[in-house]
């Protein structure tokens, strides 16, 4: 075998290594903070804890395989979520800390903005939108990215939530990941939207629902019944409109650790092999 066949075993070996450390079970021992004013989602909290400090709630959540983040105050202590997903709350000490781990997710976004970025940033350099995209590509721990047309400011985030930006040259590019989420859905009430599309067409409502279901990274549909259009969304938030019979339909995911966990090493697992298939292929 040449030197260059040889060279390209090098990235399937690193595969195979990082699956065999993992197992397709831990993530590393660190965390970036989303943001003061953060809480995670109560339906994902465990093993919750009075009195801890900052770096006894890190190495509690280190403890524990299905921990994806915590949460930390002074007043409350700490407790361990399963889940990335976080909500906002008014206490100002109130903080939300995301464990950097292989998620799975994919090569593809969804772009919002203008006047848009990310919060949570774990990474920033002056790039172009191209680079800045290959640079979260390359980062098992990126959510998404933010890119400004106007600097070449590049911030790749943990965070998975577009935040107002007072740039109109600044877009939150929403990274596809796999969610730990079940195929049953809740209507919202009406006179509601998505608020992050990332594919829409006309169809019946049973269609889009199903269409939606096709994709670990959809978070909910909407449907108007008016004129059948159909819209997917990468978050589970719900914009208004002034439409009667527009409705948005929240997915419901796990609550439980055992579930969310279980999902996600089938998700390292398929990850890691596609990445092993694409390089004997390319050999």
């Amino acid at each position: 075998m040449d030197f260059v066949r040889k060279m390209r075993i090098v990235p399937m070996l690193f595969w195979i290594i990082t699956l065999k450390f993992l197992r397709c079970k831990g993530c590393l021992e660190s965390y970036t903070l989303v943001g003061s004013y953060k809480r995670l989602v109560s339906s994902y909290s465990f093993e919750p804890r009075t009195s801890f400090s900052l770096s006894q709630c890190e190495s509690h959540c280190n403890n524990h395989v299905g921990c994806m983040g915590y949460y930390h105050n002074s007043f409350d202590g700490c407790e361990l979520s399963s889940s990335t997903f976080y909500t906002t709350d008014l206490c100002s000490s109130c903080k939300f800390y995301i464990r950097h781990c292989t998620t799975g997710c994919f090569d593809n976004y969804t772009v919002i903005g203008p006047y848009a970025q990310g919060e949570g940033v774990l990474y920033q350099a002056t790039v172009t939108e191209g680079q800045c995209q290959s640079l979260c590509n390359a980062n098992g721990s990126c959510h998404g990215f933010h890119h400004n047309s106007d600097s070449d400011l590049c911030e790749l985030t943990v965070g998975y939530n577009a935040i107002p930006s007072g740039s109109s040259g600044s877009y939150f590019h929403m990274r596809h990941c796999p969610k730990a989420c079940s195929n049953s859905y809740t209507p919202k009430g009406g006179y509601s939207k998505s608020t992050a599309v990332f594919w829409e067409d006309t169809s019946t409502q049973t269609d889009c629902q199903n269409e939606c279901s096709n994709h670990s990274f959809c978070m909910g549909f909407y449907f108007n019944t008016a004129n059948s259009l159909c819209q997917l969304s990468t978050v589970k938030e719900k914009g208004l409109i002034g439409c009667s019979t527009c409705d948005f339909y929240q997915r419901e995911c796990y609550a439980t650790t055992v579930a969310h966990q279980a999902v996600r090493e089938n998700v390292c697992k398929n990850f890691i092999k596609q990445k092993i298939q694409q390089t004997t292929k390319d050999i």
